[in-house]
């Protein structure tokens, strides 16, 4: 089985979408962005265009089937992935890569909430946990 390096996440909604291109090697992803709902399919093209990653890996919820029916022109295999407590794990996610400043960093953690949506964070727990998860076979 080949090692896969290289991946692109994606948390779909019904709104807005978190896509997220990580490596497994790098602490920080390489590229990560939330786009709406209309969007995501082009962006996801042009990451692929860009990034040429190795697997694309899609969170379970809404409408995922739909997406990675849309997906497959993209010529890289598609796995759709268990999202169960993405959400909550990417908040405390983005707080490592922004870790909050003045007072907000006397907040419990369970207490502070990002400024941003979170939907690309989602994305990059979502490559995370593959990348563990694949570490362990």
């Amino acid at each position: 089985m080949e090692r896969i390096d290289c991946v692109l996440a994606i948390d779909p909604g019904t709104v807005k979408c978190g896509l997220a291109v990580v490596h497994r090697d790098e602490p920080q992803p390489r590229f990560c962005c939330i786009v709406p709902v209309g969007a995501w399919a082009l962006e996801a093209s042009a990451l692929v265009a860009t990034f040429a990653p190795q697997q694309i890996l899609l969170g379970s919820g809404t409408a995922s089937k739909a997406f990675a029916e849309l997906l497959g022109p993209c010529g890289v295999p598609v796995e759709i992935v268990n999202e169960y407590g993405s959400t909550l794990a990417a908040r405390a996610r983005y707080f490592v890569a922004h870790p909050p400043r003045g007072w907000r960093r006397f907040l419990p953690a369970g207490l502070r909430v990002p400024p941003v949506p979170i939907d690309d964070w989602a994305a990059v727990v979502l490559a995370e946990r593959f990348f563990a998860a694949s570490a362990g076979m």
